[in-house]
């Protein structure tokens, strides 16, 4: 099984999206590492690409919450369960990012 390896930053407060190499195999320019995000091969409801570092919105619970997309250990998790489980039992979108979105995660 393969997937795309794709990665976003936010730099200069705005998101961009980039290859680790340009096509002339030249590096594309330093960023602050804690900014870069990678996607995680996963989409949303809505057919968006997930991201570590993206807010989901998830209507389906008690509640209406938000979750932040994180990469630990080797996984994509979302909550407590790896972003694959939690993709399977949740109806989820992306709402924004921790970068431009913060307060989302304080409305839970």
């Amino acid at each position: 099984m393969s997937r795309i390896i794709k990665f976003r930053a936010f730099v200069n407060n705005k998101m961009e999206f980039f290859d680790l190499l340009q096509s002339d195999n030249s590096h594309v320019d330093y960023v602050d590492i804690d900014k870069v995000m990678q996607f995680s091969g996963f989409l949303d409801d809505k057919k968006n690409e997930i991201y570590e570092g993206d807010v989901l919105f998830c209507p389906n619970r008690i509640k209406n919450e938000y979750q932040e997309v994180k990469f630990m250990n080797g996984y994509f998790k979302c909550e407590y369960r790896t972003l694959y489980e939690f993709l399977q039992w949740n109806i989820s979108t992306v709402a924004g990012n921790i970068y431009e979105n913060k307060e989302l995660l304080n409305k839970n």
